[in-house]
């Protein structure tokens, strides 16, 4: 982790009428103050697409887009210490007597999904693979980005009988998967590509049970993320071939280890995105690593004879690799001459165009797909840009074996999928983001959710079975693409959970911001989640005193409200604008994370209050969200100082004093008010606690006075959690027994009027304390190794849930 050196000698800072002087500062990690940016405001009940584009952006500006080696072995040290010290609490343990297990509660399955129109669809998370057993066809495996690898013996039936198989190794995080020379034997890459924080990325696993069971993991020295993984079983034994943003990593031992290959390397091209075995070979697809990082750079194709012992560079005459960026290989067979190809443009903002060739991909030719128009054009895709603007993130391609000239194949990207019945010439599209036309009520295309990333092909029933796998989990069809089943999704439970609310007075339901698949809502004691908002699903809020309002968002201070969650199954339609009062026209940097936060019943009796932040203001609605006021603005109207953290749990309320407010400062900063935001003090953490590293992701008081920090910061061994008990004039660590691992959010238990119990959400579990941080412990049994986002504390003390990124929402008695 990179340091910057800040030499300012002081820091003046404007608040409502106040300012003060901050002491030199000292040197910080980097941990930058917000971007000024102007974020196009979207109409509440206008269908919204997550973009991953900016999601990511953000995610590096709070330093969460990247791992280091030395990163990765504290990681796997981390993860490896908690499962030495509390073996009984594992996952499939025997759990010692009176201790709590976790549970999870969601989502399972839906009724029905709105954005901005209704959905009649069932989702789960982002889909990396889609591996089927070539001798026995219902039996599948899904893998999903956050929530690892699915199985199910019985696909096509009404209803699969899905089980995870990687809830007890190292990491749920999906990269990519493969079987072996049999459907027992699977090859599993850790890293999903455009996840890569907050899990363990870059690591192999092996079982030879059909998941069952999992061998050691095995290290990629360097890799941060598995794109792609093939497997040879042409010899003895199976010869495994990894793509990952380092470079291919070879396996001649059926993957009991693994070495670096040196295609690319020579040429500097060394980020691999797909592989392939043509009658040629073994082609793989590489792009310079500036790519991966927005930086416009092209590629190359490389292929082997020697199953990827050696590779050599396609000639260029033949190799349109050299003029676009990432690209995707497709046959309909392993070992055939036909391949096809769908790639970026090098800027990945654009699709470059599809591509055949007729000999194993020796010399290819370009389809000219990009410019033409589909048979069945509309408003969200009136061209064969498939890709859409996240060329770059988007790219599915698979061929029909079912036609023996190898003439039909199916793309898909951002918003839409598409077929071709004669090798590229023409198009029909097959499938949209919406089941609706632009008039949002006219019936139109079949609906499969936006953004696709993976597609095979089976058979059953005597009829082609299309499987394509995409950000909202597996779509299926048995028409050639006439229409499409979601029900398969039904029993993944792979969303990526960030935010969680409840409320008293309705304690078994609780609402969900999610990753890729916008805000989910329970009523009642059910597995059901239905999508009650769109968008990329951020803060939520919730009136603990009497369920007077519901608040949900969407990125960029995207606000929505609802009087009370409804009783029966919710109506979407119900949701007003909540973001009057917020200033959108003047210089400010507004938050990718919307933040949300809810005071206690006792700090708000009428169920109206909550607060919300950008990188420079700090807001407070007193008729819920009907409009909002500015409690302070840090620097000026001109010129704001972006110092407010933009992260989800960055504004702390003290649960009996509305006096007391601290906030989340960026660069190490703690912010703290006394008197209801009028006045502010400044700290510096990162002076006040030696091995404290920034990066603040909440704040919680406990207690009377005692205020707690967190930090998500990544880097190896140091401090993540600090505390004050006199209001900011002195601090001390107070993270003793945390794993070595990001804490994401902080919450007191309201029963102890100590303020010494308190939970963090990790990224390798939930850990508690009971003496205010000198000593922390794993809570709780049978929780996946998954990172936890966000955590709710019933204010009674009768449970715990909390939201996991990969594995959708957990719940625990605390009453045991």
């Amino acid at each position: 982790m990179g340091y910057l050196i800040l030499r300012r000698a002081a820091l003046l800072v404007a608040t409502a009428g106040f300012a003060f002087a901050v002491q030199a500062a000292q040197p910080l990690p980097i941990d930058p103050d917000g971007v000024l940016n102007r974020p196009a405001r979207v109409a509440i009940h206008q269908p919204m697409e997550a973009d991953p584009g900016e999601r990511l952006e953000a995610a590096a500006r709070l330093g969460r887009q990247s791992m280091s080696e030395q990163q990765k072995a504290a990681m796997i040290a981390a993860l490896q210490r908690k499962q030495a010290l509390y073996p009984n609490q594992t996952l499939g343990a025997a759990y010692p007597a009176g201790m709590p297990v976790w549970h999870s509660i969601g989502p399972r399955t839906s009724k029905y999904s709105y954005n901005g129109v209704f959905i009649d669809g069932v989702d789960s998370g982002r889909i990396r693979n889609i591996l089927v057993d070539p001798t026995n066809p219902n039996r599948v495996y899904v893998l999903t980005s956050g929530g690892g690898l699915w199985k199910t013996g019985n696909f096509y039936a009404a209803r699969p009988d899905w089980s995870a198989t990687t809830d007890a190794v190292l990491s749920t995080s999906g990269g990519a998967a493969a079987l072996g020379r049999n459907a027992n034997t699977i090859y599993l890459g850790v890293g999903d590509p455009f996840d890569v924080m907050p899990t363990l990325a870059g690591v192999m696993l092996k079982s030879t049970d059909g998941g069952q069971t999992w061998g050691p993991w095995v290290n990629l020295p360097g890799a941060t993320s598995v794109r792609d993984v093939k497997v040879d079983t042409s010899g003895e034994a199976d010869i495994v071939l990894v793509a990952t943003d380092v470079g291919v990593f070879r396996s001649t031992d059926g993957g009991a280890s693994y070495a670096l290959s040196d295609v690319g390397q020579a040429d500097g091209l060394v980020s691999a995105w797909s592989i392939a075995r043509t009658s040629a070979g073994w082609l793989v697809s590489m792009v310079d690593p500036g790519f991966d990082f927005g930086i416009p750079a092209t590629g190359q194709l490389y292929r082997s004879r020697d199953h990827g012992a050696s590779w050599n560079a396609i000639d260029a005459a033949g190799d349109p690799y050299t003029s676009v960026g990432r690209a995707t290989l497709a046959v309909a067979r392993p070992g055939e001459s036909v391949v096809y190809s769908i790639a970026s443009d090098p800027t990945g903002a654009s699709q470059g165009d599809v591509y055949r060739s007729k000999d194993g991909g020796r010399s290819w030719s370009a389809l000219n797909v990009t410019g033409q128009t589909p048979s069945n054009p509309n408003c969200f895709q009136p061209d064969m840009n498939i890709l859409g603007g996240q060329a770059w993130y988007n790219q599915m391609i698979v061929v029909s074996p079912a036609d023996a000239k190898r003439n039909t194949l199916y793309i898909g990207g951002n918003l839409s999928t598409a077929r071709s019945a004669d090798g590229g010439a023409s198009w029909t599209l097959t499938s949209s983001w919406l089941p609706t036309g632009c008039d949002y009520v006219t019936p139109a295309l079949p609906y499969v959710h936006a953004d696709n990333h993976t597609a095979t092909i089976a058979s059953y029933g005597g009829k082609e079975q299309l499987l394509f796998g995409t950000d909202g989990g597996v779509f299926l069809s048995a028409d050639g693409g006439a229409s499409f089943d979601s029900s398969k999704n039904v029993g993944i439970v792979a969303l990526l959970a960030q935010t969680i609310m409840s409320t008293p007075q309705r304690d078994s339901s609780a609402i969900t911001g999610l990753q890729d698949t916008g805000t989910r809502a329970r009523v009642g004691e059910s597995h059901t989640w239905n999508q009650v908002f769109g968008g990329d699903g951020e803060g939520v809020a919730w009136s603990q005193a009497n369920n007077a309002v519901t608040l949900v968002t969407a990125e960029f201070m995207t606000i929505a409200r609802q009087p009370g969650l409804p009783s029966n199954t919710g109506d979407p339609n119900n949701w007003l604008d909540g973001s009057a009062g917020i200033d959108f026209t003047n210089p400010d940097c507004f938050p990718f994370f919307t933040p949300l936060t809810t005071p206690t019943a006792q700090l708000d009796p009428t169920g109206q209050v909550f607060y919300t932040s950008t990188g420079s203001r700090l807001y407070r609605t007193t008729d819920g969200a009907q409009s909002w006021q500015q409690v302070v603005q840090f620097g000026s109207t001109a010129a704001p100082a972006c110092i407010i953290r933009q992260t989800w749990h960055a504004t702390g309320l003290h649960p009996k004093n509305p006096q007391l407010i601290a906030l989340a400062g960026a660069g190490g900063r703690a912010l703290i008010s006394q008197d209801g935001g009028s006045s502010w003090s400044l700290t510096q953490l990162t002076a006040a606690v030696p091995g404290y590293n920034a990066f603040n992701s909440s704040a919680a008081w406990a207690g009377k006075s005692t205020l707690y920090y967190s930090s998500e910061s990544t880097a190896s061994g140091v401090v993540r959690v600090v505390k004050t008990t006199d209001f900011g004039a002195t601090w001390s660590a107070a993270d003793n027994g945390l794993p070595d691992a990001a804490v994401h959010e902080l919450a007191a238990d309201r029963r102890d009027r100590s303020g010494n119990t308190l939970y963090a959400a990790t990224d390798i579990g939930l850990y508690w304390t009971q003496d205010g941080g000198a000593n922390w412990a794993l809570y709780g049994a049978g929780l996946p190794n998954v990172a936890v986002e966000g955590l709710y504390v019933s204010p009674e003390g009768e449970f715990l849930r909390i939201a996991t990124y990969g594995r959708g929402v957990w719940e625990v008695d605390l009453e045991h």
